[in-house]
């Protein structure tokens, strides 16, 4: 199924690129979007311990159907558990930090494998997908705009295609409400639907990841705290979302972004603020520095960014829904 999308060498040399992420941004806090895409100021690295947890899960899911590419996913024997935990540890920064919750996260997902080999209907075709898809808005300053997505999973689903996300959460539980606030799979549909490719279902695969802090409180079951089931499918249709009306809005953001001539980056003041990585530039800004604010986030952030990246918001994996 990945083959004849969009790759990042079908792309122009000038073009913006925007993902899910890029937008979350603007919809946060206009004034962080603009920090780190106009300012060309590096992004944190800090990851949440609870985004940790997520991101551990989604390697291993990641490795999981990639054994099963074209057939029905299976059980998965000690060497291949092994082989798993090689593939997360050697993929993910911040399994040190997430020290014994790793090796619970790694019993939660051999259930999940037990559960899956029972209970799944998809067979994978891909994982990880990176494509690009042309909205067809040209920037102010005349380049082409594109969504960017990477895919969890695309399969079939009784001879339909299906896209799948992977999403984590501790404490509070995915619905079909909750997703259409939530543009990430909606995004990655419209972004295969304007290539020409006709999604039949939008499956979410949710997984409750909470580990308590007592480590005599863990249970590896297939009901997680407070009796939850720790494995879920949302299946959503086209009859669900309504597609036309998400990507018109998304345009209009990304015109606001790119297109308009004189572009505005208010703050977005709340008690967010006090976790965001560039904080700082509050009191500077409010103290009419600006200049000053944006060579101190730099300096801090010494972080080196390419002209591509300027422009390119990359995809993070990291999928917590807490």
């Amino acid at each position: 199924m990945s083959r004849g999308l969009l790759t990042r060498a079908d792309l122009p040399p000038d073009a913006i690129t925007v993902s899910n992420n890029g937008l979350k941004n603007w919809y946060d806090c206009r004034y962080k979007w603009r920090l780190i895409y106009v300012e060309n100021i590096g992004r944190s690295n800090f990851v949440s311990e609870k985004a940790n947890l997520g991101d551990i899960f989604h390697k291993f899911q990641q490795w999981y159907y990639n054994q099963y590419i074209g057939t029905a996913v299976g059980p998965v024997d000690e060497i291949g558990q092994m082989q798993a935990l090689q593939f997360v540890q050697d993929h993910c920064e911040n399994t040190a930090e997430a020290g014994a919750n790793l090796f619970k996260i790694f019993m939660i997902w051999n259930l999940y494998t037990e559960w899956a080999a029972k209970q799944e209907t998809l067979v994978p075709t891909a994982t990880e997908v990176e494509t690009f898809a042309d909205t067809g808005i040209v920037s102010r300053d005349g380049r082409p705009i594109y969504l960017h997505v990477i895919i969890d999973l695309l399969g079939d689903n009784e001879d339909k295609l299906a896209i799948v996300d992977h999403k984590s959460h501790t404490n509070r539980h995915w619905t079909k409400e909750r997703i259409l606030h939530d543009p990430q799979l909606i995004f990655y549909w419209i972004a295969l639907e304007l290539q020409g490719y006709h999604v039949d279902v939008a499956i979410i695969n949710s997984v409750n990841v909470a580990v308590p802090k007592d480590d005599q409180k863990f249970r590896a079951s297939l009901r997680g705290p407070e009796r939850f089931a720790r494995f879920e499918r949302l299946y959503l249709t086209e009859k669900d979302v309504k597609l036309q009306f998400y990507f018109d809005e998304i345009s209009k953001n990304i015109k606001e972004m790119w297109v308009v001539s004189h572009p505005e980056y208010p703050m977005r003041l709340t008690d967010n603020c006090a976790f965001c990585a560039y904080r700082e530039h509050i009191p500077m800004d409010a103290a009419g520095n600006s200049a000053g604010a944006m060579v101190h986030l730099r300096s801090r952030f010494n972080t080196e960014v390419t002209d591509l990246e300027v422009f390119d918001d990359t995809e993070d994996i990291v999928d917590s829904g807490t």
